[in-house]
């Protein structure tokens, strides 16, 4: 659509193109408007912007702030000129004319307009929007532009178009300041004004440029998936799996499911209510029924433990067959909850589930199978939710620990202070317990900290931990911990930590609230296998459970891996090899409208290369399981099981720039086509920032290319072009002019030209470029024929 501006005089003119500056500091949250000076018979052909060459790269923000720096040192040029002349109003071909302000809402209008009715001030700084504009002696091309509606002088800031300008007037001559140095208002003498708008425009031009690209790239299905449908919904399912099969374990209601995924063996165990127990809570329907919990590999079988109606239960399950049901309480719920939390490391089973249900709501972390049981003390914690918990191996075995992450009360009860704190507590496996009767059936080596995932930015605090998933390494101290945070607006971000510094922590910190003596074995510490930890050393760890030191992401940055607006609760982590041997870690983020993102850390930051939309329908992911020699997920509901390859190479266009440009480490271009790097390890790919730019074959437009469509005169027509990366711009071209512009930062399936009624001068050759990274591709080339004169014919 056309836009024309109003002058004066009241004649309709040509405005510049509104598309937005390719520049990319310019994207912020301002009302940008671009019109131009009232040049008498509209625009000279040098405002109509050419189809670029598809080979010729964009300019990078580096080479655009370096190309501003003659404009500093040039010598001078004559001065620019300050019209005192209304702001242009714009409006659609055809429409009534409308005034910048109506894009803002009806509020903000209101209060504009009022201000703009108020008299000039003597400071020119507070004159209305449309006092002043900025503009080059010449006749130039301008952006006015306020925020938020509030009255500020017009700036001139830039053109996607080289200038606006007289018919009479001669085009930049040789030697004349860069377009955009133009528009910025840099003559070969630049003033101070025009001097910081430069600098704070490079400096948002290298913030945008290295900032990780956190939104996904592209939107699409599943790929190669395969699906198991329950025979009936479950409301609280359970899954597992073992590493390098196909089959895959859920429990229900009374019910264990088993579905094979490569040869599609299924099967169900039921698992009824034996011995019904005495509900405290009555009434309810989850009360009377077994509700499986808990489904793990335990020895040569599986252990599957259930609520039993409120008498906790478990099974051992061997090729089928089922042991004699055997007392569960400590492993099973009485009823389904959510904040249960159970370990299997071996013969030995760590649980957050009370034993009782006269217990209280104090929550514990217990060892209730394989050495002595032992608890946590009340105190300790406080109303604490449960995440995850890993064991770790060390070099000596009774130096061997176990690490569990939750959230807790804030005992800073102050109104700024957040609500929740989000710890990492460590014990060691081979803790007996204390001497005396009190403490002879506690953790005496226990000790918490916080985890702090900050952003120094914008010191912006995510606190609210989700989720965590381990990394293991051969050396124990590089094993990380990717930790998955929210805040209360719905952010999310990822944190990674080392368990080399979260072991630091509790060696070398002091106590919060403690300053005694430190005792001969200190707080937290191992003692050798059949030792009891000093009941003094106890009594300090008790009474101040807390070190000081916090437990902060990893270095250099000591700051969030990325962060963005969309709201996870699921994070798993893969590792994979690329085509040259290097290795990258992929991110799998499970979003709350049932879809999952798969972010890549690259040497230039983090990329979220693709949303895959797991059910259509946003049920909620229940569960995510990664199989790292198979490189598959498993993504769960309450009503289905998907299995999902890792790679999904199919979901890029068969080209070699769609391919190589989604810079997926599992897949590149090959003989003709985007392959899996499971299938050929010979292929192109863009991961390292190396030179492959010229390696994909040159897209040049011939005449041969184009689609000849014959189209009625005076009817409708759409031009579609669908859109694939929202990284890059797509721009539809007429006759090599640029039309049409469509911005992908929100996301859109297409960018659509529309001609309301097909003319004489509509007909021609239309291609429809994509532009990312420095490189332009034609996606869509037709040819609109007059289907009388093709008739005709």
């Amino acid at each position: 659509m056309a836009f024309r501006c109003s002058g004066e005089a009241g004649v309709m003119q040509p405005c510049c193109n509104p598309a937005p500056l390719d520049h990319p500091a310019v994207a912020l949250p301002l009302q940008l408007f671009r019109s131009c000076r009232r040049t008498g018979s509209g625009h000279s052909p040098a405002s109509r912007q050419p189809l670029p060459p598809l080979s010729a790269p964009l300019l990078s923000p580096v080479s655009l702030l370096l190309s501003l720096v003659p404009t500093f040192i040039s010598p001078p040029q004559p001065p620019w000129e300050v019209l005192r002349e209304p702001r242009p109003s714009c409006g659609f071909s055809g429409d009534k004319a409308t005034d910048p302000r109506t894009f803002l809402s009806p509020s903000k209008r209101r209060k504009t307009q009022k201000k703009t009715k108020k008299p000039p001030q003597k400071n020119p700084r507070r004159r209305s929007a449309g006092a002043q504009v900025f503009g080059r002696a010449a006749g130039g091309c301008f952006i006015p532009f306020s925020f938020r509606g509030e009255s500020r002088p017009l700036l001139a800031i830039g053109c996607s178009q080289p200038f606006c300008t007289r018919r009479d007037a001669a085009v930049s001559p040789p030697g004349s300041p860069s377009p955009l140095a133009a528009g910025l208002g840099m003559g070969r003498r630049s003033s101070p004004v025009a001097l910081l708008v430069a600098l704070w425009l490079g400096q948002l031009a290298a913030w945008a440029a290295g900032r990780p690209k956190v939104n996904p790239r592209i939107i699409a299905a599943p790929q190669g998936a395969k699906e198991y449908v329950f025979p009936r919904t479950e409301r609280f399912p359970v899954f597992f799996h073992q590493e390098n099969t196909s089959s895959i374990y859920v429990g229900g209601e009374g019910r264990l499911y088993y579905y094979d995924f490569a040869t599609r063996e299924n099967y169900t165990e039921e698992f009824p209510v034996k011995n019904e127990g005495q509900c405290v809570t009555s009434g309810n329907l989850e009360d009377s029924r077994n509700y499986l919990t808990l489904v793990e590999q335990y020895g040569d079988g599986l252990l599957v433990c259930g609520t039993g109606a409120c008498a906790p239960t478990c099974w051992n399950v061997t090729q089928r067959k089922e042991s004699p049901p055997w007392d569960g309480r400590g492993i099973a719920p009485f009823t389904p909850d959510s904040n249960t939390l159970v370990v299997v490391d071996g013969q030995d089973i760590y649980s957050t589930i009370k034993k009782s249900q006269q217990n209280g709501k104090i929550p514990r972390f217990r060892r209730v199978r394989g050495g002595g049981e032992l608890y946590t003390s009340d105190t300790v914690m406080q109303n604490p939710q449960f995440v995850k918990a890993t064991t770790l191996r060390h070099e000596e075995p009774h130096q061997d620990k176990i690490y569990y992450f939750f959230r807790e009360d804030n005992p800073d009860k102050s109104p700024e202070a957040p609500r929740n704190i989000s710890r990492v507590a460590q014990l060691c496996k081979e803790d007996k317990g204390g001497t005396s009767s009190l403490s002879a059936s506690k953790w005496t080596t226990f000790l918490k900290a916080t985890l702090i995932c900050v952003d120094p930015v914008t010191k912006g605090n995510f606190n609210w931990l989700q989720d965590v998933f381990f990394v293991p390494a051969d050396d124990w101290r590089r094993s990380k911990v990717y930790g998955l945070f929210t805040n209360t607006w719905g952010s999310s971000a990822v944190c990674v930590y080392s368990f080399g510094d979260i072991d630091n922590v509790f060696q070398t910190s002091r106590l919060k609230g403690y300053n005694g003596p430190t005792p001969e074995v200190k707080p937290g510490q191992c003692v050798p296998s059949g030792q009891h930890t000093p009941s003094e050393t106890f009594k300090i760890a008790d009474s101040h459970p807390e070190v000081e030191e916090r437990v902060e992401p990893l270095s250099p940055s000591r700051s969030p891996l990325f962060h963005n607006k969309h709201r996870y609760q699921r994070i798993g982590v893969h590792e994979v090899a690329a085509g040259d041997g290097q290795r990258h870690n992929v991110l799998y983020l499970a979003t709350d409208k049932g879809s999952i993102h798969k972010v890549v850390e690259l040497p230039d930051g983090v990329q979220n290369i693709m949303e895959i939309q797991v059910f259509p329908n946003k049920d909620p992911i229940q569960s995510m399981i990664l199989d790292h020699a198979r490189a598959v997920l498993y993504v769960g509901s309450g009503s289905r099981v998907l299995e999902l390859p890792m790679d999904m190479c199919g979901a890029y266009r068969n080209n070699c720039h769609s391919c190589v440009l989604a810079r997926d480490p599992y897949c590149g271009w090959a003989n003709g086509s985007c392959l899996s790097l499971a299938r050929s390890r010979e292929v192109l790919q863009n991961l390292n920032l190396d030179s492959w730019r010229g390696s994909c074959q040159r897209g040049d437009v011939k005449e041969g290319d184009f689609r000849n469509i014959s189209v009625m005169p005076y009817s409708r027509y759409y031009l579609n072009c669908s859109i694939e990366s929202h990284y890059a711009t797509y721009n539809w071209y007429h006759e090599d002019v640029l039309i049409k512009s469509c911005n992908t930062s929100h996301p859109q399936h297409d960018c659509f030209h529309f001609i309301p009624s097909v003319r004489r001068e509509h007909y021609g050759h239309y291609v429809c470029v994509s532009e990312e990274d420095g490189f332009r591709q034609a996606l869509v080339k037709e040819r609109l024929l007059d289907r009388l004169r093709f008739l005709s014919q």
